[in-house]
């Protein structure tokens, strides 16, 4: 009954449209004018399309850094390293590609949001504490790599391509020799003023389903794991709604809404295998924080967040693979092997580029148990879940060596082309 009256009204009003000639001319051109002008198209193309309009990307990317760095109320505990960032977003129709889904190119964009919450999220006491420690003073944040900061010192220089192993000395270091710095005076660059720099170092897409236009969808994110260079992040594309944490840690409000109840019979392995089955998409990258010319080890960065529990004396540091004290106990030759310094990874584990996928979906499952209270946050915790992660990340590192394959057609290839419209 709520709806007889308005749809009689619009059925007489059609009626008396269709028989007064004037009333009918009214009508059409209200409709050319107010509906169908192409003001009106494109305003409402905008507002269903606003998640690709310009600079959107951008305000969306620096309101997750300033949220994270400046207006989370909640500190985030050291034991919340491997813990997922949910993000949440949906496929509008600027989005889609030819067979109306989602176009591959536009997960990139989406993971670029989601690891930015992460990484801020785990760094940001790190962030904060940038030149307020004694002797860092003059240490900033960059967030472009043309910003360098002049000096006159005639100290010892790094190359710009130095990372923690492969740090050289520069032409205008004094004795001019060219040679790998020692552990002392890489550390004593590292606490030198400077500017600081977050990149994007690598990143890959594997797609299992497709996303319909305007059809919600979650990106999981969380740090696989991170060698002597690279911070690996692992992001997965997630049906909206189908998989729900007990409790969000830095968000307490949100804790107990919509939990899933555990079903009666299902092994572990029938949970995962119906996680898996929600997954869209799965995405890996890799960060490096740069520090001017010279690469911060990860495990440097984590600890000035204050996100690693302390190291007990003698054991061997992943930064240089050497003990904090001499004449301590060192690695055993052969127990693992970080990559990301000179490109190698390990074969022993049978890894290769082909079972990334498959390695991937592993990753879901972090063997941490940090939501066990009464264990104790201890180093060999979380080094433990690290070089389980690293076996994932030497799969991904494996597809670097493709760069070496390209040989420039050897003299010969097929053409130039362009589409004539998108070249300027």
């Amino acid at each position: 009954m709520p709806y007889i009256s308005p749809v009689a009204a619009v059925a007489i009003t059609a009626l008396a449209a269709s028989t007064n000639s004037t009333l009918r001319a009214k009508l059409i051109t209200f409709l050319k004018s107010r509906i169908l002008s192409w003001r009106s198209i494109a305003i409402v193309l905008a507002l269903l399309n606003l998640k690709n309009l310009p600079f959107i990307w951008h305000i969306r990317l620096f309101k997750g850094i300033w949220y994270h760095v400046y207006g989370q109320p909640t500190d985030i505990p050291p034991n919340a390293l491997f813990k997922f960032s949910i993000t949440r977003s949906h496929t509008p129709l600027w989005e889609m590609d030819y067979n109306l889904h989602k176009s591959n190119s536009t997960y990139f964009t989406d993971a670029d949001i989601a690891r930015t919450h992460l990484v801020t999220a785990l760094l940001r006491k790190g962030i904060l504490d940038v030149g307020k420690v004694p002797g860092e003073e003059a240490t900033t944040w960059n967030l472009s790599t043309a910003i360098r900061r002049k000096t006159k010192d005639k100290s010892i220089k790094a190359l710009a391509t130095s990372g923690v192993e492969t740090a050289t000395t520069g032409v205008s270091t004094p004795g001019g020799a060219k040679r790998t710095l020692t552990e002392e005076e890489f550390k004593a660059i590292v606490q030198k003023p400077g500017p600081l720099l977050m990149a994007l170092g690598s990143v890959a897409c594997f797609f299992h389903r497709e996303i319909v236009p305007y059809r919600q969808y979650e990106i999981w994110t969380r740090l696989l794991t991170w060698d002597r260079k690279w911070m690996y992040i692992v992001s997965y594309f997630v049906e909206a709604g189908a998989l729900q944490p007990k409790d969000f840690i830095l968000q307490p409000w949100r804790s107990g809404k919509n939990v899933q109840k555990v079903k009666e019979g299902e092994t572990l392995e029938e949970k995962r295998q119906r996680v898996r089955g929600k997954v869209l998409a799965t995405s890996i990258a890799t960060y490096v924080v740069k520090k001017g010319r010279l690469t911060l080890p990860p495990e440097i960065v984590l600890q000035r967040s204050h996100m690693l529990p302390p190291r007990p004396v003698g054991m061997p540091s992943a930064v240089f693979g050497l003990s904090t004290e001499k004449n301590s106990p060192s690695t055993p030759a052969g127990e693992f092997s970080d990559p990301g310094i000179n490109g190698t990874t390990s074969s022993d584990n049978g890894l290769n580029a082909g079972s990334v996928n498959s390695i991937l979906e592993e990753s879901l499952f972090p063997e941490v148990d940090s939501d066990n209270t009464a264990q104790p946050w201890t180093w060999d915790i979380v080094e433990k879940e690290r070089l389980r992660g690293l076996k994932f990340a030497q799969a991904f590192d494996g597809l670097n060596a493709l760069r070496e394959e390209f040989d420039a057609g050897e003299g010969s290839a097929l053409g130039v082309f362009g589409d004539r419209f998108g070249i300027l």
